[in-house]
């Protein structure tokens, strides 16, 4: 694990959670309203992302020239950058309650839970969020990585021979 890992890490975390804030406290109306024009924003934030976690291993594999260690990049960048916007929705959904309690989809998805109150409910999803969704994401993480080295690995190939 570099410190070049850590720190795109960090910075796509912190890119994630501007556009939490974004949409959840300052500009609420575009969460859990599905249309259009927050379907397309939505889609090319997460093929951003994507492609930076690939770049990233495109760009590690350069450097090392081990898959592994394009793999490993894709992993600790994903692992950071995602606890980074979980910890700001569990963040967000306490200090914001009045208005993330607003939104479609939360209130549908509290209803048909077994909590008592909205914050209950947050804040055991938010949670839950950190053993269940992240492994995964870290996982996929290290696929975009494994994808952006191997795609280096093919232009080396074929710019040499």
């Amino acid at each position: 694990m570099t410190l070049n890992n850590l720190r795109m890490g960090v910075f796509l975390g912190l890119l994630m959670s501007f556009a939490i804030l974004v949409t959840n406290v300052i500009v609420p109306s575009v969460a859990g309203h599905p249309s259009s024009d927050s379907a397309v924003s939505e889609s090319i934030g997460w093929i951003v992302v994507i492609a930076v976690v690939c770049w990233a291993g495109f760009l590690r594999l350069r450097h090392s020239n081990r898959i592994r260690d394009a793999i490993m990049a894709g992993a600790v960048i994903s692992f950071v950058a995602f606890a980074i916007a979980m910890a700001t929705f569990l963040i967000i959904d306490n200090l914001f309650l009045s208005i993330v309690a607003r939104q479609p989809e939360k209130i549908w998805l509290f209803e048909h839970s077994r909590f008592e109150d909205m914050r209950s409910y947050l804040n055991y999803t938010n949670l839950r969020a950190f053993w269940t969704a992240l492994p995964l994401i870290t996982v996929l993480g290290a696929v975009c990585g494994l994808v952006g080295g191997s795609l280096n690995l093919w232009a080396q190939r074929h710019k040499s021979g």
